[in-house]
C-alpha cells in the first residue's frame, strides 16, 4: 500500500487554504509549488491520497504525501517527529481497535491491519505525526 500525503518543507502537518483542496492532480502540483515546492512530479492518487515526488534544496527527490479534500501536506523530510510503531498501535487500541497489525511506514503514512470497533476488518492509512486516521478501507 502506498499513500499520499503532503506537507511543506518548513513544517509537518501544513494544511492548505480551502481554495486548494487538492481534488485534482494540478491542484496538488498548483498547491505544492504555493507551499515552496519548486520541482514537482509524478503525482498520482494512491490508496486514498495524492503522492508526489518532489525536489529538495539539496537536488534530491522524495515521496509526501496530501490528504484529498483538506491538502494537508505530510513530508517525511520534515522536522517534525514521526510517531513510532508502538505509539500507533497504542492510539489504535485505545480508540477500541483491535488485532493491530502489519503496521508499515510509508513516508509519512503508517499502513495498519486491524479489527475496527464494529468488527470488521480494516486497511488504514495513518498520519504519521498525529495518527489520525486519514484513509479507511474494508479488508474483507
Amino acid at each position: 500500500m502506498k499513500h499520499i500525503l503532503i506537507v511543506p518543507v518548513i513544517a509537518a502537518g501544513f494544511w492548505l487554504s480551502g481554495a486548494q483542496a487538492a481534488d485534482t492532480s494540478q491542484a496538488v502540483i498548483e498547491a505544492l509549488n504555493e507551499a515552496g515546492y519548486a520541482q514537482v512530479r509524478d503525482v498520482k492518487m494512491d490508496d486514498g491520497l495524492w503522492e508526489a515526488e518532489v525536489g529538495g534544496a539539496d537536488g534530491r527527490w522524495h515521496d509526501l504525501n496530501v490528504v484529498p479534500g483538506t491538502g494537508e501536506i505530510l513530508d517525511p523530510m520534515s522536522k517534525t517527529p514521526i510517531k513510532t510503531a508502538v505509539e500507533i498501535a497504542t492510539q489504535l487500541e485505545a480508540a477500541g481497535y483491535t488485532q493491530v497489525h502489519g503496521l508499515d511506514l510509508d513516508e509519512a503514512v503508517w499502513e495498519v491491519d486491524a479489527v475496527s470497533p464494529d468488527g470488521s476488518k480494516v486497511d488504514l492509512r495513518i498520519n504519521g505525526f498525529d495518527g489520525r486516521i486519514l484513509v479507511t478501507e474494508s479488508d474483507g
